[in-house]
């Protein structure tokens, strides 16, 4: 994963909330968030708990993303 674009600290760190069931089906929302406790920079996705590797991927994806688009 690239550092965060705002502050440069490398190793973001990802989270997951409990699984909650929201009319039959169970949610989660993870996030990677900026481990520089002072830059409060990060991402967040809310996913089918069925799909929470998928979602550590999409989480690092939209980290790289945000990382170039903030960076340009």
């Amino acid at each position: 994963m690239k550092p965060c674009p705002l502050c440069g600290t490398e190793n973001p760190i990802e989270d997951w909330t409990a699984a909650s069931e929201i009319r039959g089906t169970c949610w989660q929302t993870g996030s990677l968030d900026c481990s520089n406790k002072e830059c409060f920079h990060g991402v967040s996705v809310s996913i089918d708990s069925d799909l929470t590797r998928a979602g550590s991927e999409l989480l690092e994806e939209l980290w790289d993303r945000m990382a170039e688009h903030l960076s340009a």
